[in-house]
């Protein structure tokens, strides 16, 4: 094999590599999470004072909410979680060392006014360092987005219970739910 044969290789090599290197990542995180996260849940289609079961899972698309009143009758409802907009900006593109700015915001649909959540985050303290491609950095922080919307929406559905709880001064009965397979 001629030496240039072999410098080609071996470039090609290095090139391919790095870029697996660069796509599947050999770094670490810094989730600072400084910025901040609201979310504002409306539950104007349950009567919280004659709820006796109250109980919410996570499905595939969203969530199913299930709501059973004292005189039997029942309120189901499939949530989906819309993300509006994620916008992540800052300095990725620089080698080795990434800080990450996201924003995101979006809202629940398709409960029918059972329950319905708006929210909205950002977090500016989120650090790359290591071996990561400016898209793999978007995708991470698009992802860590989604987790915390994720956190967000169960906080407001555990907000509904608690309002049901402080209106009745009892606990409503928790129904076990479980996920579609």
């Amino acid at each position: 094999m001629s030496t240039r044969k072999a410098i080609i290789i071996s470039a090609l090599l290095a090139i391919v590599a790095s870029v697996v290197i660069t796509e599947s990542g050999a770094y670490s995180l810094n989730l600072g999470h400084s910025g901040g996260s609201s979310c504002a849940t409306r539950y104007g289609g349950i009567d919280l004072k004659s709820v006796k079961e109250y109980a919410f899972s996570e499905t595939d698309s969203g969530y199913k909410v299930y709501v059973q009143y004292d005189n039997g009758e029942e309120q189901t409802a499939d949530m989906v979680v819309n993300v509006e907009d994620v916008t992540v900006s800052g300095s990725y593109w620089v080698p080795l060392f990434k800080k990450v700015e996201c924003h995101y915001s979006g809202r629940t649909e398709g409960s029918d006014g059972l329950v319905e959540i708006d929210f909205q985050g950002e977090f500016d303290d989120f650090m790359i360092i290591g071996f990561c491609s400016p898209f793999a950095a978007k995708r991470i922080a698009r992802q860590e987005a989604a987790n915390e919307i994720e956190r967000m929406v169960e906080h407001g559905l555990d907000c509904v219970e608690t309002a049901i709880r402080d209106s009745r001064q009892v606990s409503p009965t928790h129904v076990a739910m479980t996920s579609p397979q």
